[in-house]
């Protein structure tokens, strides 16, 4: 039998149309079309308080986390833009805010770390604390930005506080501790710049 993968949005809305009908409610029809469905696999996992934007032509793989940090004040916001890729496997955690530009590209196993998933001390993680504060009075906690047309290759750590400009491209197994500027090859561990990237006649990064 040929089935046809959900958006996060119609899967949640298919799943709110259930509930109501179980309660004996009714959905009021859309008052605009929706938009064109997007490539997607199983849903997202989404864990903790997270208010989520994703924009129109997304694909999202198989066996993705979304993750927002409970300790806040404020809920975090994870907002996507329009035609984004994001690969199997892939773990975003957002501590207060993380930002992907339109036509971003992120392959499998790539972590975005906005925040800690334990505090330092081995005593406080024991008892399942929250993240608590790391040394010189750091928190661990920060916004992510890829502004549009970044490309982060498979497995690729970004950690909080960092800011990734227009089209860079970032290395496979690459760590990503601090900002990267527009239109580079950067790698490593931490990642550095390589390389600029200039855009051949055909319009391609070269």
């Amino acid at each position: 039998m040929k089935t046809t993968a959900l958006s996060p949005r119609r899967w949640i809305d298919a799943c709110l149309q259930k509930a109501l009908n179980a309660l004996g409610g009714r959905q009021a029809p859309p008052t605009q079309p929706a938009p064109a469905p997007e490539r997607l696999g199983a849903p997202p996992q989404v864990l903790g308080p997270l208010r989520l934007t994703l924009g129109t032509g997304c694909r999202v793989s198989d066996r993705i986390t979304f993750s927002g940090r409970g300790a806040g004040d404020e809920v975090p916001e994870l907002f996507v833009g329009r035609n984004v890729d994001i690969g199997w496997e892939t773990t975003i955690a957002v501590g207060r805010r993380v930002t992907l530009g339109d036509n971003v590209r992120i392959a499998g196993r790539a972590v975005l770390a906005g925040y800690p998933g334990h505090p330092q001390d081995p005593a406080a993680w024991a008892a399942d604390l929250p993240g608590a504060n790391l040394p010189n009075g750091g928190t661990g906690v920060g916004d992510i930005v890829l502004e549009d047309e970044v490309w982060l290759s498979t497995g690729v750590v970004v950690g909080a506080g960092v800011r990734i400009g227009r089209g860079t491209v970032v290395a496979a197994g690459s760590v990503v501790t601090h900002d990267l500027p527009p239109m580079v090859l950067a790698g490593g561990i931490p990642a550095r710049v390589i390389r600029p990237l200039a855009p051949n006649p055909s319009g391609h990064r070269l």
